[in-house]
């Protein structure tokens, strides 16, 4: 079983086979070169988990069959990170990484040791950050 995980919208009770398009399906094919026969992790950020297995890469879009479902994380409540800003590809990792754990927002927070927010480009910051992420900004 592979590490790799990937965003999904939740999945239906009963469905076996999805299929991964956009940014999604291009990280799927050309970043994590995942192939056919390969088992990976979907995770829709509301705290279900799917194992998968990858029945076809194609040019536009991976078909995968579901496995199996496992509930990880937000029973109790909301989990939301708050993360002092730092350089741009740090961010982009913590956030994919927190995605994946199942945090369902996050709070880009300035400190006194942490870089400062960019001027003017803050916003659009933040909404790159929420589509790496794939969840809701926390309300910032």
């Amino acid at each position: 079983m592979t590490a790799n995980q990937f965003f999904t919208a939740p999945i239906a009770a009963g469905v076996t086979l999805v299929r991964l398009a956009g940014d999604e399906h291009r990280h799927l094919a050309r970043a994590a070169r995942v192939r056919p026969g390969e088992e990976v992790w979907l995770f829709d950020g509301m705290g279900t988990r799917y194992r998968s297995r990858v029945e076809k890469v194609g040019r536009e879009e991976t078909e995968l069959r579901i496995l199996g479902r496992e509930q990880v994380g937000t029973a109790g409540g909301r989990r939301v990170l708050a993360q002092a800003l730092v350089a741009s590809k740090k961010m982009e990792f913590i956030l994919q990484k927190t995605a994946e754990l199942g945090f369902t927002g996050f709070r880009p927070i300035e400190t006194a040791r942490s870089l400062k927010a960019p001027d003017g480009r803050f916003d659009r910051k933040r909404d790159r950050w929420a589509r790496i992420a794939e969840i809701s900004s926390g309300g910032t």
